[in-house]
């Protein structure tokens, strides 16, 4: 009977394995960040120069949902970003930022180089003043 158990509980585990194998999720987002801010507080001027979400290899970002809130906590604006450059309409949204806007990064889906799609928890950075 304990065998039973044993090799139940092994194929259990190993079929977990393989179904969950195509997703992983992060607890670490150092895999992404502006100018070098993993997350947390970034400087205004620091922040409103970057032009895209900094990816390290061999990842490539799919998508992510951005919220840009302002100092109490309401959401401004909701953007889609489709890989790791700002475009011209993200920018629009991106250069009113102020030092107490909080900005979300939200969903974020990434594609490791062999394939297989990373989803991060979370990325938060609260602007500060220089």
């Amino acid at each position: 009977m304990k065998q039973a158990i044993i090799i139940f509980n092994a194929f259990a585990v190993l079929s977990f394995v393989i179904l969950f194998s195509q997703y992983s999720f992060s607890q670490s987002n150092s895999i992404i960040s502006i100018k070098n801010f993993p997350e947390g507080n970034i400087p205004l001027t620091v922040i409103k120069q970057a032009r895209q979400l900094d990816v390290k290899p061999p990842y490539k970002l799919l998508s992510a949902t951005v919220y840009i809130s302002d100092s109490i906590g309401y959401c401004v604006a909701t953007l889609a970003l489709k890989g790791n450059v700002f475009d011209e309409d993200f920018l629009n949204h991106w250069n009113r930022l102020t030092k107490t806007s909080t900005v979300t990064f939200d969903n974020i889906k990434l594609m490791a180089k062999t394939g297989k799609i990373v989803n991060l928890k979370p990325q938060n950075y609260k602007v500060i003043s220089n």
